[in-house]
């Protein structure tokens, strides 16, 4: 009797196991099986469009998944940053980002890149489950229609890292970890982050000198940095797309797991309208409450007002400038730093006319035509027996002499006037640009930021940065800057990036009064 209770057992367990298919493992969050039985599903019929989402989708959490599961048990990742013993930052591109990149990243945007081509589409009435956090333990259900937007987003998204992958593992990331270890400390850069983050700056500068070959082209990945401008102008693109059918082509899908629903029907997106997040449950094992009610509504909460009171006019005008910079990487346009206010909300004309890019020579589609990351550092130099990256900082026109910051025979955070003097740095100094701040500097959550100049070791960026300051000119070296088309200098470049700075805390401080009222 016992054998057979046994053997029926056994049967009814084989029975319940024929009937799982991928999309019962995908609710149930066994993603690398559900990924399998996809792929199964996908070579038997090319058209089976919930099988292609059904694989986005478990590519994509597993890849989430993976994220998190990473950073909880983060000892893995910590010990990778720490001296010899462990390895170094190219031991984290080998073991980590390059498989990542090969194994998760390649095959989502080519998953995401099938849903989109079929327009297809994936619904589950239960959700799937995703664990957010490992110790405690808490889990969601998402659902329960996935549309060509959220593919959009995803491959967006897969894009944007793919990019920085690409970009960051073309170069050699060795460091001497000795020696930056014995001249930096936690305490020393708490106290040089807070009140000294110039003199912080410089020390950096003795990683350089320390390690000859970071930051240069990897010879064996340099021809990864190929994929970067791609990866970029696809990224821009796919996350314009799905702005663009989120808020402008498609409504009311209420079930769709990101949704836009135009409460008032006015036919436009402005206040009274909502966003829908479809995560369906939550599970918490030490019975903490979900801090949204579920599914999320996002309509006349604090975000809520801010994003609809921008309307439809700005996001229009995202999806124009999304678009507008992918094409000035892929067409060489020069970009000019203004156009950038089209995105600042509510119009506040954060950015000068001082500073135009032509992205297609900063981030070229060939390595053979870009250079590597350490070309486009500050210069450094060996002074007084101590190699520093070439930063220096200027105090506001209330500041005295007793608040300037060096080591005795000269300052790096100086009253205002000229910078990088002849006689000690060897260099071309930077002339007095007759731009200064009224308070001594500016006091962000206790940090004191100074203006910063800084000699760049190429300030035309592989002459990509075109400087006019036409609009500035207050100063006599500024005639010799003033005009279209002039590469940047030292000169040109930090006064234009200074005349920035206070515009942009400014900007910070309008925008915190417009959500606050």
């Amino acid at each position: 009797m016992k054998r057979a209770f046994i053997l029926f057992f056994f049967i009814m367990t084989c029975m319940n196991e024929n009937e799982r298919d991928a999309k019962w493992y995908l609710e149930n969050g066994f993603y690398r099986i559900s990924s399998a039985l996809y792929e199964e599903e996908v070579k038997k019929n090319e058209n089976n469009c919930s099988a292609h989402y059904g694989l986005l989708l478990s590519r994509f959490l597993f890849f989430l998944n993976y994220i998190i599961t990473s950073s909880s048990v983060s000892g893995k990742w910590i010990s990778e940053f720490l001296p010899q013993e462990y390895g170094d930052l190219d031991t984290i591109v080998e073991t980590n980002l390059i498989p990542m990149r090969e194994h998760m990243i390649i095959p989502i945007i080519s998953s995401a890149q099938s849903v989109i081509e079929r327009n297809c589409s994936f619904r589950t009435e239960n959700g799937i489950e995703f664990t957010i956090s490992v110790i405690p333990e808490r889990k969601i259900w998402i659902g329960k229609e996935f549309l060509r937007k959220e593919a959009y987003f995803v491959r967006g998204v897969m894009g944007f890292i793919n990019a920085f992958i690409s970009f960051i593992s073309s170069h050699d990331l060795s460091m001497n970890y000795g020696i930056l270890l014995e001249t930096l400390n936690s305490d020393y850069i708490r106290d040089k982050f807070s009140y000294d983050i110039i003199g912080l700056i410089r020390e950096l500068g003795i990683i350089m000198d320390s390690s000859p070959e970071f930051l240069e082209w990897s010879e064996e990945r340099k021809e990864m940095f190929n994929y970067t401008s791609p990866s970029l102008i696809g990224a821009l693109e796919d996350i314009a797309s799905g702005i663009e059918e989120t808020f402008l082509t498609e409504t009311g899908k209420e079930d769709a797991f990101f949704s836009y629903i135009d409460k008032n029907k006015d036919g436009r997106v402005n206040i009274g309208d909502e966003i829908r997040i479809g995560i369906l449950k939550f599970y918490s094992e030490d019975g903490e409450p979900f801090p949204f009610e579920l599914p999320i509504r996002i309509s006349d909460d604090l975000f809520g007002l801010f994003f609809f009171s921008l309307g439809e006019d700005y996001i229009k005008n995202l999806v124009l400038f999304l678009r507008n910079l992918s094409k000035s990487i892929s067409n060489g346009r020069i970009l000019n730093l203004s156009e950038f206010n089209e995105i600042v909300p509510y119009r506040i004309p954060i950015f000068p006319d001082t500073i135009s890019i032509n992205l297609k020579k900063l981030i070229p589609d060939n390595y053979k035509n870009a250079v590597p990351l350490r070309r486009m550092l500050p210069l450094w130099k060996t002074i007084n027996r101590k190699t520093i990256f070439l930063v220096e900082g200027e105090l506001g026109k209330t500041a005295y002499k007793s608040m300037e910051i060096g080591d005795g025979i000269f300052c790096w955070t100086c009253l205002p006037g000229k910078h990088f003097p002849k006689e000690l740095y060897g260099l071309e100094e930077i002339d007095d640009d007759c731009l200064s701040i009224k308070p001594p500097y500016f006091e962000i959550n206790k940090m004191r930021i100074p203006l910063i100049y800084i000699y760049w070791h190429d300030p035309t960026f592989n002459n990509s940065i075109y400087v006019d300051l036409s609009s500035i000119n207050n100063c006599p070296p500024d005639e010799n800057y003033s005009g279209k088309e002039i590469l940047g200098h030292n000169y040109s470049l930090n006064k234009a990036l200074n005349y920035l700075l206070p515009r942009f805390f400014e900007f910070l401080h309008q925008l915190n009064s417009a959500i606050s009222n």
